[in-house]
């Protein structure tokens, strides 16, 4: 399964490459960047031979790529000093065809489907990470077949985001679920969580992955 879920990763930033106008495809490589904006800017699905390492490397210094390379987990390149390891993913699966959907009161939560919501999100998902999210990237995204955003609010707050991710391989991924620094703990995160699941439930995916 490990293959599937970094697929749908994969595949996430190549939509989003697509939309934005800001992919970048090699031989050996994908990559995203916009400069207004801190994500997803990364090099990816990227071979890691020395050939291919030394031509990213040569890239991101003259600004043609971003510094954010992601590669699997397997690989070790602690000992090249050209690289900085700062994180890794862990990887989940859900089977949906053996989940049963909880049930709960979604009227918190709202579909992104217009540019103000669009504005909104980038802002919730900026404040929730702690890096700038571009609302041009957010707009250009909300169209999409693919991709689905959400928002979570109280009142005339919005207080979490999240977003799925529907793949080539019949997966839903879900990404960016983000809960504002004051409003963390109180269960908002889950319930994001769990629409996100039931929605993918409802069109029949295969398995819901998370990075």
């Amino acid at each position: 399964m490990k293959k599937e879920i970094q697929n749908n990763l994969f595949e996430f930033w190549k939509e989003i490459g697509n939309l934005t106008g800001n992919l970048i495809e090699k031989n050996n490589f994908y990559s995203v960047l916009d400069e207004e904006s801190d994500w997803p800017n990364r090099v990816f699905n990227s071979s890691t031979d020395v050939n291919t390492l030394a031509s990213i490397v040569d890239l991101k210094n003259r600004n043609i790529l971003p510094a954010g390379l992601a590669i699997d987990g397997a690989i070790n390149l602690e000992k090249d000093k050209r690289f900085e390891f700062v994180y890794n993913q862990i990887n989940m699966s859900l089977n949906l065809e053996k989940h049963e959907c909880l049930g709960f009161s979604e009227k918190n939560i709202k579909k992104v489907d217009t540019s103000y919501l669009g504005k909104i999100f980038a802002k919730v998902a900026s404040a929730s990470f702690g890096y700038n999210v571009n609302y041009k990237t957010i707009l250009k995204i909300i169209d999409s077949k693919n991709i689905d955003l959400y928002l979570y609010k109280i009142a005339d707050n919005f207080l979490c985001c999240g977003i799925i991710f529907y793949d080539s391989l019949n997966n839903a991924g879900l990404h960016m679920i983000g809960t504002v620094p004051d409003e963390r703990g109180k269960g908002i995160g889950k319930q994001m969580t769990q629409k996100l699941i039931n929605e993918a439930k409802s069109k029949n995916k295969s398995y819901c992955v998370l990075h």
